[in-house]
């Protein structure tokens, strides 16, 4: 199939996303809200997130609080600030997200009445393990100063009424039907300056493909894990030292199916509060999920996600297994022994599959925007007198430094590549 991690599937009544299921900035800034919208794939407006059902917060102690406008606010704005906390600072001391925003939490908290401070402080931090289902990453692990560094086009977040998948029609409509293969995993990339052919792409099936550039759209995942033994001759050190550089998050989708929904429809929203320890020492995948919510527009399907080290975990356990572990979670902390198991259970599973190796790259402690800028931009060498851009190029979401991490990233770091040849091709005539 074509698309990456752009995955779409239908489950009973609703369609599920494995993989992006928001366009991040619903603005002419973003190509991808653009593409969508000369479609006509909104039709009359665009479907804002904030459209899902009203999100209420299940406190330890099983209290219900719907009463959080301010502190989703503060939270938000804790995120917003990024940037200026270090440009106030004046300084490029990297410290993790984990704590920027656990001190910022504390900062918080104390302006709210003593009274609500117990509560808003759970709020925080279910919101913070939110983040963490984000990034797919432990918020130790994600360095504040390069989320700091990164742009965020305006509008909101938007859904795609016929999902995702559909963003990708335009794109291939085009392309001659014998020009796209399916099940060609490559093995191999030999490339030269001046040699001809200066690549061969050879895959496992044994097919070979000559050509004088190949744009590389691997997920980081499968770069990291592949990137000393699939290029011949080996990448140059900068290129080596950005992949080792930069992460790839953990990200799982799960969507669970009832017949018989036990809930009220349209109005299952649920997010769960919990303490800085509680986040931080968690271990058991059911105590990392963040938020539960209906699927919008079904009656019957409802939602989670987990990130980081519970992501893995979750891949290696069966489907049943899941629906038991999830049900017997969900019954105690609902204090409803009757709720029932649920009759179908996907995850996307992006970890294990060895064409993606994780779902979302992250910037690392220790990473910084020249690794991007590394990633992408190609070495200069000489062929026919001419000075040429190496012949292999990298696209895809890790490899753009201001939308880093998004599907316009995928997309505009294409095009930037192919305009890179288009150019290249040009100027040696």
């Amino acid at each position: 199939r074509i698309g990456g991690r752009i995955r779409t599937s239908w489950m009973g009544d609703s369609i599920v996303e494995m993989g992006p299921k928001l366009i991040h900035g619903g603005s002419v800034a973003n190509p991808m809200f653009t593409l969508a919208c000369l479609e006509g794939m909104f039709k009359n407006r665009p479907v804002l997130r904030a459209e899902n059902p009203p999100e209420d917060y299940l406190m330890r102690d099983g209290r219900i609080i719907t009463d959080h406008y301010t502190q989703d606010m503060v939270f938000q704005q804790m995120l917003n600030d990024l940037p200026d906390y270090f440009r106030s600072r004046r300084t490029s001391q990297n410290i993790s997200l984990l704590n920027y925003l656990v001190l910022r939490i504390g900062q918080e908290v104390m302006k709210f009445p003593a009274e609500l401070r117990y509560d808003t402080e759970r709020m925080f931090y279910g919101l913070l393990n939110s983040v963490k289902g984000k990034y797919g990453a432990a918020l130790e692990d994600i360095s504040a100063n390069g989320l700091a560094k990164m742009v965020n086009i305006p509008g909101g977040e938007v859904r795609v009424p016929g999902g995702f998948i559909t963003l990708l029609a335009p794109l291939v409509r085009d392309i001659p039907r014998e020009n796209l293969h399916y099940n060609h995993a490559v093995h191999t990339i030999k490339w030269s300056f001046c040699d001809e052919p200066r690549v061969k792409v050879t895959c496992l099936n044994g097919k070979e493909f000559e050509a004088d550039y190949v744009i590389v759209t691997f997920s980081l995942g499968v770069l990291k894990e592949k990137y000393d033994c699939m290029f011949e001759p080996e990448l140059p050190q900068t290129k080596q030292e950005a992949i080792r550089a930069l992460a790839i998050g953990h990200i799982n989708r799960v969507y669970l199916e009832y017949v018989n929904p036990w809930w009220a429809p349209g109005e299952f929203n649920l997010r769960l509060a919990l303490n800085k320890d509680e986040l931080i020492n968690t271990t058991k995948w059911t105590k990392s999920i963040n938020k539960i919510t209906e699927i919008p527009g079904s009656k019957h399907v409802l939602s989670f996600t987990l990130g980081a080290q519970q992501a893995i975990d979750l891949e290696l356990i069966t489907a049943e297994e899941l629906a038991i572990e999830f049900t017997n979670f969900v019954r105690k902390i609902m204090d409803n022994k009757s709720i029932p198991f649920p009759n179908n259970v996907i995850l996307s599973r992006w970890s294990c599959s060895p064409h993606f190796r994780g779902a979302q790259c992250y910037m690392p402690m220790g990473s910084t925007i020249g690794h991007i800028k590394d990633l992408y931009e190609p070495p200069i060498g000489r062929c026919d007198d001419l000075d040429c851009p190496m012949p292999v190029l990298f696209a895809g979401e890790a490899t753009h430094h201001l939308y880093f991490g998004t599907v316009h990233a995928a997309r505009l770091s294409g095009i930037r590549e192919a305009n890179r040849i288009a150019k290249t091709v040009r100027e040696s005539y």
